[in-house]
């Protein structure tokens, strides 16, 4: 995968996930109404790449609605979005913003009333609400994408290759000014302003239902201790009788039942809890209430253990009434022991209507649990008595202060989240003392959310209506502007053309004062152009006769200019031959001292054989076989000086054309030219080739020929020959002149050491020598002709000189110094002449 194409990858991905924060991260205007930010990011994935991209990440990014807001329909509308944008940017005019608008005032608002007033039945508030916010919201992400996508340096980071337009229009410049400085601070005092209502109304609601929830609770405990207290007078009463049934105790109970309706039924039991007087004394079943045994009643053993009045949990009755119920009790205490008690049942439905007047005039309810989580008693239809509560199951409880919390139901499928926003609550749980009850004080925020809506349906209706009068000004006044800057450009796009056919221009008029300057400008500049145009015709008519003279002399110079470059060429050419004759004569004079070392060894032995066939001779011991041994023996020597002499020879025989040869056999036949002359100086010489897996000497390729590497160039085999000459004799003149000037007491050996490398298709060749080295004030000038560091000035300064010409103009390879700590190390590169195969 190129580069490029990983670049675009990253790019779709990295916008695709900054639309999925930008739909997760919204801004809140109120009561699930939110404003997103994923199609900013829609927006630049359709311009940068294309619509069927572009789509695809509105798809994803849209899917999250669907979590946020429980139902499909924004992905369509997101989608469509896209879709209608994708090929609108396929025109030429790019407008993203206006066909934004133009998607939302003839598609988008039309599918939001489809979608939410129609099939999701949400409501003419909350549909309009929705609609003006979608619009907005869409027309404030393409506002933002545009201003992105024009003012920010993005496309380098795409990796498109194709060069999408940056210019701006004037009247779009200005439309996306006005647009911004509308729509920004606008929405931004709308929201803030939502956001401090919202607040205020939360606190407010708070504060209602916490001292809702006080005034129930000091009501509850007052009506609970006026009850509890009849109670104890029934107590009293079985307290002062004999705990056994009279018309009396029926009597009484009965004006106690008158007085506190509240009461289902009133009764007394004796020790065993079975009662001895009941109010009403006939059951709804017709069956007589006296008698009856209560002593399996959770109640009665909380009396027996407590001794203390006992408030119970509801339960279902099943002796005075069959229905639920609570209990108010009273022992009657004698001798420390239970000796009988005063009962309560009350009346659920009164209760319940005491606490409905205490919130007739608000939207609040009321519901009292047990700690079984039984109801006791609710002002909402949907809770009765013994029903089973859980708080926790009613929806996710967002804690908004120390007391009060906001209850927000649970989702349901295909249904809005602004529906459920509906039956939202404040609330605040307080118990009851006295009783193992607690008090659940509700307040709907349908009202409130009414409110709040009304008023942002007010401020979109009108940031809506700034925008789209915000268009037309803008365009009327962009217009206005680029009235004039626009002829100008027409105008000035071929004016020197008018100004050469002396057309009349039709300047235009302007009241803005720099406009009118500008134009003044161009009038002035194009007289200015009038006048110079004239006098521009009357200089040229003069240089075409200048030039044409001047060509007529350059025609005879052409003429010439061959004749004087055949004869420069040629001139360098033979200085150069020269050069190199009078390199080659300062190199002969190495060769014959080489010669005269190579000579000396074989002339020793013909000498010392003469003398033995002489002494044999006069000694009269000379045998055939010692004459022939001392024949074969001379022979030997005279052709080994014989070959000495052709080696010489070849090795200035000047070369006609380029041959391809080896480097490592022509720098070994130069050290054996010259290797007796280096030995008899005590200095030693070796040839190493490294390779990446091994170290190569030329012993080792002796002993066995197969490791010989093969590193060909093409060149003339004598003059590099002649440039090794050159190395080797600068190196053992720099070892002699060491031992000459060096103060230690043992001088050090010479030693010449050639290495060999090869890397791809070049070969270099190192020469490292332990001599005196090169100063660093001269390292610059020893491939000078003439420069020399020899002592007295006794070399010629050809050699090197010679050799840079030899290597990097004839042979196309490089000849320079390489810094070493001891010694002197000149390095040669040359291509290496591959074979056909090699080459592929």
């Amino acid at each position: 995968m190129s580069t490029s194409h990983g670049k675009t990858c990253a790019a779709i991905i990295i916008l695709t996930l900054l639309g999925l924060l930008g739909n997760m991260f919204g801004f809140p205007v109120g009561f699930s109404v939110n404003f997103l930010f994923g199609s900013i990011f829609v927006i630049l994935a359709l311009y940068f790449f294309g619509t069927v991209i572009g789509v695809g990440v509105a798809l994803v990014t849209a899917s999250y609605t669907f979590t946020l807001w429980n139902h499909p329909y924004a992905i369509v509308i997101f989608t469509a979005e896209a879709l209608w944008l994708g090929l609108s940017l396929r025109k030429k005019d790019r407008n993203i913003i206006i066909a934004d608008t133009l998607y939302w005032l003839m598609l988008g608002l039309p599918l939001v009333w489809l979608f939410y007033f129609y099939i999701m039945s949400l409501g003419f508030q909350s549909t309009l609400i929705i609609a003006l916010k979608q619009c907005i919201n869409g027309i404030f992400n393409a506002l933002i994408a545009t201003l992105l996508i024009r003012y920010l340096p993005l496309k380098k980071f795409t990796g498109r290759k194709k060069s999408l337009e940056n210019q701006l229009s004037l009247a779009n410049s200005i439309f996306h000014l006005t647009a911004a400085f509308l729509m920004i601070p606008t929405l931004t005092i709308l929201f803030l302003g939502n956001q401090r209502e919202l607040k205020t109304y939360q606190q407010t609601l708070s504060s209602e239902v916490a001292a809702k929830a006080e005034e129930v609770t000091k009501i509850f405990d007052a009506w609970l201790e006026k009850h509890l207290n009849a109670i104890r007078i029934i107590a009293d009463l079985g307290q002062a009788s004999t705990m056994q049934p009279s018309a009396e105790l029926q009597k009484n109970l009965s004006l106690i039942k008158r007085s506190f309706p509240d009461f289902y039924n009133l009764y007394i039991a004796d020790a065993r809890g079975e009662t001895v007087a009941f109010f009403p004394e006939i059951n709804e079943k017709g069956e007589s209430t006296i008698g009856l045994n209560f002593a399996d009643r959770e109640y009665f053993h909380q009396l027996q253990n407590t001794l203390k009045p006992y408030i119970s949990n509801v339960f279902r009755g099943r002796g005075g009434v069959f229905q639920p119920i609570f209990t108010i009790t009273v022992p009657i205490v004698k001798e420390k022991s239970l000796a009988g008690l005063g009962l309560g049942a009350i009346d659920l439905h009164q209760l319940q209507n005491v606490l409905a007047y205490i919130t007739e005039q608000k939207e609040f309810s009321l519901t009292i649990y047990d700690d079984s989580d039984n109801i006791v008693v609710s002002t909402k239809a949907t809770r009765q008595p013994l029903q089973k509560f859980h708080l926790q199951n009613e929806g996710q409880i967002v804690k908004l202060n120390r007391n009060v919390n906001l209850l927000l139901p649970r989702s349901k499928q295909n249904i809005s989240i602004m529906d459920i926003w509906r039956e939202a609550i404040y609330f605040q749980a307080l118990p009851l003392k006295n009783t193992r009850w607690t008090l659940l004080t509700e307040l709907s925020i349908a009202p409130v959310r009414a409110q709040l809506y009304k008023n942002t349906i007010f401020g979109l209706a009108l940031v809506l209506s700034l925008y789209l009068l915000a268009i037309i000004i803008s365009w009327l006044v962009g217009r206005a502007f680029a009235r004039n800057p626009s002829r100008l450009a027409a105008i000035s796009s071929d004016l020197p053309a008018k100004i050469k056919n002396r057309t009349t221009i039709n300047w235009p008029v302007s009241n803005i004062l720099e406009m009118a300057g500008l134009i003044n400008n161009f009038k002035a500049a194009a007289d200015t152009l009038q006048s110079q145009f004239s006098e521009i015709q009357q200089n040229n008519a003069e240089l075409e006769d200048r030039v044409r003279a001047r060509t007529d002399e350059l025609q005879e110079l052409n003429q010439t200019l061959e004749a004087r470059i055949e004869i420069e060429v040629e001139f360098r050419r033979r200085n150069e031959q020269l050069l190199i004759q009078q390199s080659k004569l300062a190199a002969m004079g190495e060769m014959i001292g080489a010669i005269a070392h190579q000579w000396r060894q074989p002339l020793n032995v013909l000498a010392l054989s003469i003398q033995n066939l002489q002494d044999a001779y006069i000694h009269n011991d000379l045998s055939p076989a010692q004459m022939q041994q001392a024949t074969e023996k001379s022979m030997n020597n005279i052709n080994l000086m014989s070959r000495t002499i052709d080696d010489f020879r070849d090795f200035f025989r000047t070369d006609k054309k380029k041959t391809v040869f080896e480097v490592m056999p022509a720098v070994n036949n130069v050290f054996h030219l010259i290797g007796a002359q280096l030995n008899a100086n005590d200095i030693t010489y070796e040839t190493i080739y490294h390779t990446d897996r091994q170290t190569i000497t030329a012993a080792d390729i002796k002993n066995n020929p197969s490791l010989f590497p093969k590193c060909p160039v093409l060149g003339f085999k004598n003059e590099f020959e002649h440039v090794i000459l050159n190395i080797i004799a600068n190196a053992k003149n720099a070892i002699l002149q060491r031992r000459k000037t060096s103060t230690q007491e043992v001088i050090s050996k010479g030693r010449i050491v050639v290495n060999f490398f090869r890397k791809k298709k070049t070969l270099i060749v190192k020469f490292k020598d332990n001599g005196t080295g090169i100063p660093e004030s001269i390292r610059n000038r020893i491939f000078e002709p003439y420069f020399t560091t020899s002592p007295d000035h006794k070399g010629t300064g050809l050699g090197l000189y010679m050799s840079k010409i030899m290597i990097e103009e004839h042979m196309e390879g490089r000849i320079y110094l390489e810094n070493c700590s001891d010694g002197a190390l000149i390095c040669i590169r040359l291509p290496i002449a591959l074979a056909e195969d090699e080459e592929t």
